[in-house]
C-alpha cells in the first residue's frame, strides 16, 4: 500500500510541470499545414489573462498562398463564447503583404488575448476558414496546442 502511494506521488509530481504540447487532430499527422497555437496565462492587476500566439507552418510541397480564419474561443467547460481584446482571426501576416508562404518555413506569430480567464480554461474552435496552396486546396490542417484547454482542426 505503501509503496503504490509513493509511486502516486511520483506519478503526480512529474505531471505537475509545464502542460506537453498535444496535437489535437491526431488524424491528420501528414497534412500539409500545421497550426501551432501556445497559450500563456499572465496576472494583470490581480486578474488572469490569456495571451494565444499562433504560428502556421507549411509542411506541403508548394507555395502557401492562402491561410485565414475567425476564431472562436470558448469556456472550456460552459461553452460560452468569450470576449477577446484582440482581433478574433488568425493568418499569415506574409500573405497579407503578397509574399507567399514556402514550402518548411514557418509564417509569423498572430496573437489573441483574453481577458479575466487563464488559458487552461479556453478551448479554440474555429469559424469560416480559407486555405490554399498556389494552385491547389490545402486538404487539411493539423493543430498542436500547449497551455490551452484545447483546440478543434479548423473545417475547410
Amino acid at each position: 500500500m505503501r509503496t503504490s502511494f509513493l509511486a502516486g506521488l511520483v506519478l503526480l509530481a512529474a505531471c505537475g510541470g509545464e502542460p506537453q504540447a498535444q496535437s489535437a487532430d491526431a488524424s491528420a499527422p501528414n497534412a500539409p499545414v500545421l497550426l501551432q497555437a501556445h497559450g500563456t496565462t499572465t496576472d494583470v492587476r490581480g486578474s488572469p489573462n490569456c495571451r494565444i500566439e499562433f504560428r502556421t507552418v507549411n509542411r506541403g510541397d508548394l507555395p502557401l498562398a492562402v491561410f485565414s480564419g475567425r476564431l472562436e474561443a470558448v469556456h472550456a467547460t460552459r461553452g460560452e463564447a468569450l470576449n477577446t481584446v484582440s482581433l478574433p482571426q488568425v493568418g499569415v501576416a506574409e500573405l497579407n503583404r503578397g509574399q507567399l508562404l514556402a514550402p518548411g518555413e514557418s509564417g509569423s506569430v498572430w496573437p489573441l488575448n483574453i481577458r479575466g480567464l487563464g488559458c487552461d480554461q479556453v478551448h479554440v474552435d474555429f469559424g469560416k476558414f480559407l486555405c490554399s496552396f498556389q494552385g491547389r486546396p490545402c486538404g487539411r490542417i493539423a493543430v498542436e496546442q500547449q497551455g490551452l484547454a484545447g483546440i478543434s482542426a479548423p473545417q475547410l
